[in-house]
């Protein structure tokens, strides 16, 4: 497990691995009233974290209460947090009035992040700098204390 942390934090600051590099645009449907938001439209020149989540993963509902603590660390340094379900709306409403996210929460109804992200197993974590390129990409539960994603959330930190 040592070992897989290190390699993922060492492929991380090589800038390689999987779609690094690639620019994300997504169109989602808000769960508050109001038309569907493109993510690079709705977010142009802000840096993100997002989140590809769905309401039947075990692991996202351990990952999530570990993104809204590093939403409580970026978000005042200029970083967007968005959860993006890859379910129906109608099961996600029911999911957030139940166990509600402390993050953006939006529906991608019609698959287009995966145009850009490998979104095959979630949760999906992905961090992208103002221009919306891929600088961090998680699958899974992050094995190293979220080292990896931290850095990425760093690296893209607009600088005051």
């Amino acid at each position: 497990m040592k070992f897989y942390a290190a390699f993922s934090l060492a492929l991380l600051v090589a800038g390689c691995g999987p779609e690094r590099g690639n620019k994300v645009d997504f169109k989602a449907s808000p769960l508050k009233p109001g038309g569907d938001v493109t993510f690079s439209k709705e977010y142009a020149g802000k840096p993100a974290l997002i989140y590809v989540w769905a309401t039947w993963c075990g692991p996202c509902r351990y990952v999530a209460p570990r993104i809204e603590e590093l939403k409580k660390q970026y978000e005042s340094k200029g970083i967007a947090f968005i959860a993006l379900a890859t379910d129906g709306m109608a099961a996600v409403r029911k999911f957030e009035t139940e166990t509600p996210h402390d993050l953006e929460v939006v529906v991608d109804t019609t698959g287009t992040i995966s145009q850009t992200v490998d979104t095959s197993g979630v949760p999906v974590i992905v961090v992208v700098d103002s221009d919306h390129h891929m600088v961090g990409y998680e699958r899974g539960v992050p094995g190293d204390d979220y080292a990896s994603v931290k850095l990425a959330l760093d690296a893209v930190a607009p600088q005051k």
